[in-house]
């Protein structure tokens, strides 16, 4: 059976911001890329430095990062390196200060969590 191959484009985030939104502030990210979360912040680094006000929300699935060769935690120090708050967003709506306890007793219950990373305090 013949398998059929496509080609898209991909830009990191600094470059689609530069291209398309320059001049202009970055308020809100959403990152939903299936556990490649890592190598998306990776290419946000100018778009992080120039945004201050900038959230970030993704998904942090632990087990699929592991299996696509990530280090979870590498995800989390990203963050935290660059002195983000991160939060847990709950299914209600409410944030929750992340820590490895509460990261860890979240995951129990399911698969994924949404994460939450602000420069700013947000609670």
């Amino acid at each position: 059976n013949p398998v059929n191959v496509s080609t898209v484009p991909c830009w990191s985030i600094d470059s689609f911001v530069d291209s398309e939104l320059s001049n202009q502030a970055v308020k809100f990210i959403k990152i939903d890329v299936q556990w490649y979360e890592l190598p998306v912040c990776l290419g946000m680094e100018n778009t992080l430095l120039a945004n201050p006000d900038l959230v970030i929300v993704l998904e942090y699935m632990p087990a699929s990062m592991s299996e696509l060769g990530f280090v979870p935690d590498a995800l989390l120090n990203f963050f935290q390196d660059r002195d983000y708050f991160i939060y847990v967003l709950q299914q209600r709506g409410n944030l929750e200060t992340a820590n490895d306890g509460i990261i860890h007793s979240m995951l129990k219950k399911r698969e994924y969590i949404d994460l939450v990373c602000s420069r700013r305090k947000l609670m």
